[in-house]
């Protein structure tokens, strides 16, 4: 899988958070196995559109069919580019996150409390922030 392989070093969102920066980015994978499967550092974001989105290609991973595709009906989309990932060692399946809380996929974001972060964290066993800085 790209994405847990790290091969994914952007992906593009109709979502922009406007007030709040990310540091995470959390990705639950729905088929074939219905986990949180990744945790990847959110490097930055911007709003882009369809053609700065197209130079991003090999970033993304997408073909050009695929980001226009993605884009139709949008003018601009958010940008986010990602660090470090890491795989979760426990994956953590469908039925435990909505018994942590109100998960219900597919959604695009869902905005974590820090006892929220901190549960992904301890059941995904991620490393700690601490421990990736050094």
């Amino acid at each position: 899988m790209p994405l847990v392989e790290g091969k994914v070093q952007a992906v593009i969102r109709r979502q922009v958070p406007k007030s709040t920066q990310p540091e995470w980015l959390y990705a639950y994978v729905n088929s074939p196995v219905s986990e949180l499967a990744l945790r990847a550092r959110v490097e930055s974001v911007e709003t882009v559109g369809i053609e700065e989105a197209l130079r991003y290609s090999t970033e993304l991973l997408l073909s050009r069919a695929e980001i226009e595709t993605y884009f139709e009906g949008y003018k601009e989309m958010g940008l986010y580019h990602l660090g470090l990932a890491s795989p979760s060692r426990t994956c953590v399946n469908l039925q435990r996150l909505r018994e942590a809380g109100r998960f219900s996929p597919p959604q695009s974001f869902l905005y974590l409390s820090s006892e929220g972060r901190e549960f992904l964290d301890s059941s995904c066993c991620f490393p700690s922030a601490e421990a990736i800085r050094s």
